[in-house]
């Protein structure tokens, strides 16, 4: 928060940090045509499951090609877990081009939103 301050990145300051398990790397982005109500069964399933894990931040990378730069994990295996039972779900994906990477989006600097 505090390197998004001295950014003055007002709109990301909003944004709680997060770790991508889903979305951008792996399995891509959730399916539109998927019933909610079982969607939203099985990720409530996956919480009610998972056990907290804490992540320990690695060194800031940027994503090749793109400005977004982001926290690497010094221990990427939990996330590594969660992620094959995601993809393992009910859960319907699109195709995503690129593999998973556990990683903390940091900072989008003169992204347009």
């Amino acid at each position: 928060m505090k390197i998004k301050s001295i950014l003055k990145d007002e709109f990301y300051m909003n944004l709680p940090a997060e770790i991508t398990v889903a979305g951008s790397s792996g399995v891509g982005i959730l399916e539109c045509d998927q019933d909610p109500t079982e969607l939203f069964s099985t990720l409530k399933e996956f919480a009610s499951k998972t056990t907290p894990i804490k992540a320990f931040f690695g060194e800031v990378m940027q994503f090749p090609y793109t400005n977004i730069f982001f926290f690497s994990l010094q221990n990427k295996k939990p996330f590594r877990e969660l992620h094959e039972e995601i993809t393992k779900s009910k859960i319907h994906f699109s195709e995503n081009q690129f593999p998973y990477k556990p990683h903390c989006t940091h900072i989008r600097p003169n992204s347009p939103i």
